[in-house]
């Protein structure tokens, strides 16, 4: 084949993915933690911040810094403050599922967070814990993912896309900006 046909046979594949992941997404029902201790609608909940989720979707460096306004989540740790509160209801969902974990940790742009298990001391162990198990399959319904060691917030209907299509972040990346 020659450079043209590969680059139309890419941009097929790619087409095809994307409506496989937007379709997929329509089949699961919105759900998550609604803020006053209900496991039920988040995406109702912040109809607004679904529908527009752009601000959690950037790369931080000298053209994008780190947003001005931070919340505190406790332990000394603070988050954007349009995303902390995701994190203390995804922590709060966590606990009443008996899942124990503790925040060692966030990322210079205050939408990563860095989680243990309070059975686990190191970094390495963590991946082996039914906490970890527990956060990778439930923290895409309040708009976090897993990335390179920490969980990364990118909003609710990307982190469900995201989760569903099985991709990286970077992989979802060179999806959406390669077509």
């Amino acid at each position: 084949m020659n450079q043209k046909t590969l680059s139309f046979v890419n941009i097929i594949i790619c087409l095809l993915c994307l409506l496989f992941v937007t379709a997929a997404v329509r089949l699961i029902p919105e759900r998550g933690y609604d803020g006053y201790g209900d496991y039920n609608n988040t995406a109702a909940a912040h109809e607004n911040e679904a529908h527009d989720e752009d601000w959690a979707f950037f790369l931080v460096n000298e053209q994008n810094p780190r947003p001005a306004e931070l919340k505190s989540i406790g332990g000394g740790f603070s988050l954007d403050a349009r995303c902390a509160d995701y994190a203390e209801a995804m922590l709060f969902e966590a606990e009443k599922h008996g899942v124990r974990l503790r925040v060692t940790g966030t990322r210079s742009a205050g939408l990563g967070l860095d989680l243990l298990s309070v059975y686990c001391e190191a970094d390495e162990m963590f991946e082996e814990t039914p906490e970890f198990r527990w956060l990778t399959e439930n923290s895409w319904r309040w708009g976090f993912i897993y990335q390179s060691g920490y969980f990364r917030f990118v909003g609710l209907l990307r982190a469900e896309q995201i989760f569903i299509s099985g991709l990286t972040l970077e992989e979802y990346i060179e999806m959406c900006f390669f077509i």
